[in-house]
């Protein structure tokens, strides 16, 4: 009660709950007391109710009164102070959501809890809950609640008295979550702690402590603690504890532990005395800390430093620490590469053994390793040595963090040599690529299936392709046809070993179509041992070639016209005149017959220098081609020829009515020539036939000519020689062979064949059969 009011009596000592229940039961006596018209009585009981009113309203409690539908019915002042509402605004109104929520924070319902409270209060006498105020503010309330029952005994209100536990609820739940936070920092740490009270020797664990220890959870003695402790440690550790409880200061000690398992763990342990107010030690606290894998670590770390050293010292390789701008290690090979002492480069940046063209980038590269930021981990630069000397060397660095800040660690390979061989190398290949370039002839490169790796302008010359079209081709897409079948064997024996090098004449087919010949050599090249790649060397020898041929063919007409005039026609007129000499000394009946053979040999004679002329007419190029009609020509040549000397010689088209080929003037004494030798070559009464019909060769149309005889024929050895101007086991040109020589040559020239073959098959005897095959146009 506050001062100022009414002087306290007897009730106060009794609780406002007794209070109220006892001014429930006067209202009950009162009215009992009305009823009997009993008005003293009542009129104490009216002054009684108003102590009790005054003691309600003054309270510093909550006290409110609600129905069973939850509905409140009395609201003191204290409440409506607490939850900011006037009595007025909340009577009537149901205490969830009012000044009760649905659910706590925690996630309760708090509806059914007042939905029970209303059934069975007598279960709920005491009750802690959240409670809601007007601002939405959230506090907690402890609650006693007492039932209200009429005068059957009936519940018909609960009567509730409140206090506010809201700040106790927060320091309890601060408590808890500090207690949380040391639970999961002694759990992430691996620390656990424990406490002992000095007088009664009792001892508290936490529950990490106990997982270190590998103890069940609940109570545990110290000896337990004890025993767990690894016995070459304890009487060290004991001293270490009793001299922490004589002292003020906090003492740290390590010993190892030996678990159930026979594991050994080290602690490392850290406690301090508590002293009561008159500075005497009534507890002890302490930490421990499970350093088991921070001990593996540093044994693990002084291996591996003791493994960098090792290795550093002996390795060929230079290594540098560096932090910040200075050297911090520079092995034995830093020494002797760099030049300088150990001593000198510890006074050193780690930049000043770098050659001035390349200290900015280490510099800066170096410092932003540390910092962290990513840079080029391998790179190539010069050093400068003591000496002055250059050193190139290849740097591979990295970051790592020495004795607990940012360091970097390079190492660097000396590369001067391979620096050397390199441009030893490129000016090799500069120089290489000007010979190939610049040289007179044509080069190239090649993979082993022939296809164009690299060509020089020369080579593009000659063929008449540029690089672009040649590097998508091979060699055999521009080899001359018949050339290729030896082209191939030859670079197949090269690449069997069997040749180290293939040197050929050959032609190519230039871009323009016209034949050039070249002389090839090819040398493979290996790297390795396996083939890199063909070089070829092409040399142009087309006018050479052409100027052979001239030679050749110059020597071979002046050859064949020395033969004729020395041997065929001397021969022929030796005979003439030997004809002529007898046919002065016979009577002149006889003489004719002289006369006569005298005549048929200068008709030879002139009929030898006629085709002689012939062929100098072709090949002087002197003929011009043109479209002919082989039905007309054989025609004509049928006519010169019918019943000669009584041979009959017949004509068969098969139905052809005109067959055209491109040839020219001199197709006439192509057939000419072939009807002229069987009828000169056979039997009297012999039979001789011309036929033409068409044929398919190499998918082409073509007119077919034969001419058959049924003579003595001409062995297979003769068949050989048949269309050559030597004569068999004869050196030289000779006899009168020149008229199916001319007959060859001016059938290939229009791009045809001839052959002589038996009349019937395998039967010489027969006769003969020349067979003549010239493209026909469409």
């Amino acid at each position: 009660m506050s001062p100022g009011h009414t002087p306290a009596t007897q009730d106060e000592d009794k609780t406002r709950e007794e209070l109220l229940s006892e001014l429930q039961e006067l209202k009950a006596k009162a009215a009992t007391l009305e009823n009997a018209q009993c008005k003293s009585t009542l009129e104490a009981l009216r002054e009684s109710e108003a102590k009790y009113r005054y003691l309600v309203e003054n309270a510093n409690s909550i006290i409110i009164r609600w129905d069973l539908k939850g509905n409140l019915t009395f609201f003191n002042e204290f409440a409506e102070k607490f939850f900011g509402y006037r009595a007025g605004e909340v009577l009537g109104r149901n205490v969830i959501g009012t000044i009760v929520p649905e659910a706590e924070s925690t996630g309760r319902d708090l509806m059914a809890m007042i939905r029970d409270i209303e059934r069975q209060p007598e279960c709920y006498k005491t009750n802690l809950n959240e409670n809601i105020c007007r601002d939405g503010e959230r506090v907690w309330i402890s609650w006693t609640n007492k039932a209200v029952r009429d005068a059957q005994g009936n519940v018909v209100e609960i009567l509730s008295v409140g206090n506010d536990i809201t700040e106790r609820k927060r320091a309890e739940e601060s408590l808890r979550q500090r207690e949380r936070q040391l639970a999961e920092a002694q759990a992430l740490t691996d620390t656990g702690s424990w406490e002992m009270d000095l007088a009664t020797g009792e001892i508290t664990y936490s529950d990490h402590m106990l997982r270190i220890l590998h103890l069940p959870p609940g109570r545990h003695t110290y000896r337990e603690f004890e025993e767990r402790i690894h016995p070459e440690d304890r009487e060290r550790r004991d001293a270490e504890l009793m001299a922490g409880i004589k002292s003020t200061e906090r003492r740290e000690v390590d010993y190892r532990i030996v678990l159930p398992d026979g594991s050994v763990r080290h602690i490392h342990a850290m406690g301090k005395a508590i002293l009561d107010p008159s500075g005497r030690p009534v507890k002890f606290s302490s930490t421990i800390q499970d350093i088991t894998g921070w001990r593996e670590a540093e044994e693990a770390l002084r291996e591996s430093e003791e493994k960098f050293r090792v290795l550093a010292e002996s390795s060929s390789a230079m290594f540098w620490l560096y932090q910040g701008d200075r050297f911090i290690y520079v092995n034995d090979a830093g020494v002797r590469l760099t030049g300088y002492t150990a001593v000198e480069l510890m006074r050193m940046n780690f930049w000043d053994v770098v050659h001035p063209d390349d200290q900015g980038l280490v510099r800066e590269r170096g410092l932003a390793r540390q910092r962290g930021e990513t840079v080029p981990q391998k790179y190539e630069v010069k050093l400068l040595t003591k000496s002055g000397e250059i050193r190139w060397v290849e740097v591979n660095a990295g970051r790592i963090v020495y004795r607990g800040k940012p360091a970097g660690i390079a190492t660097f390979f000396d590369i001067t040599e391979r620096k050397m061989a390199e441009e030893a190398l490129r000016k090799s290949e500069e120089n290489f690529r000007a010979a190939f370039e610049q040289a007179a002839v044509g080069m190239t490169h090649a993979r082993k299936d022939g296809r164009f790796l690299r060509v020089n302008q020369k080579f593009c010359d000659i063929t008449g392709y540029t690089r672009g079209e040649l590097v998508k081709m091979s060699a055999m897409d521009i080899t001359y046809p018949p050339d290729m079948a030896a082209e191939v064997r030859l670079i197949k024996r090269m690449l069997a070993g069997e040749l180290s090098t293939l040197t050929s004449e050959k032609r190519y087919v230039r871009k323009d179509g016209a034949i050039v010949w070249v002389n090839l050599t090819v040398t493979p090249i290996y790297h390795n041992g396996a083939l890199e790649y063909l070089m070829g060397i092409t040399e142009d020898i087309t006018e050479r070639k052409l100027a052979e041929e001239e030679l050749k063919s110059a020597k071979s007409q002046a050859e064949l016209y020395l033969d004729l005039m020395g041997h065929d026609i001397n021969n022929i007129h030796q005979a003439a005149l030997g004809y002529l000499e007898l046919a002065r000394d016979v009577p002149c009946e006889a003489r004719e017959e002289y006369m006569d053979k005298a005549s048929e040999a200068l008709h030879r004679s002139a009929q030898l220098i006629n085709n002689v002329r012939k062929l100098q007419k072709y090949q002087d190029n002197r003929m011009q081609a043109h479209d002919v009609d082989v039905c007309a020509v054989l025609t004509e040549v049928h006519r010169e020829y019918t019943m000669t000397n009584g041979k009959s010689v017949a004509l068969n088209f098969n139905g052809c009515k005109r067959c055209t080929v491109r040839a020219d003037d001199l197709l006439h004494d192509v057939f000419s020539n072939l009807v002229g030798n069987a009828i000169k070559h056979t039997g009297d009464n012999a039979r001789i036939s011309i036929s033409l019909d068409t044929a398919r060769k190499d998918g082409a149309e073509c007119c077919r000519v034969r001419v058959d005889d049924d003579g003595p024929g001409i062995p297979e050895e003769s068949k050989k020689t048949l269309f050559k101007r030597s004569l068999k086991g004869t050196p030289r040109a000779k006899g009168m062979g020149l008229g199916l020589y001319i007959v060859k040559t001016l059938v290939e020239n229009y791009r045809g064949e001839v052959w002589v073959e038996d009349r019937v098959p395998g039967d010489h005897t027969k006769g003969a059969r020349f067979v003549v095959v010239l493209p026909a146009l469409e």
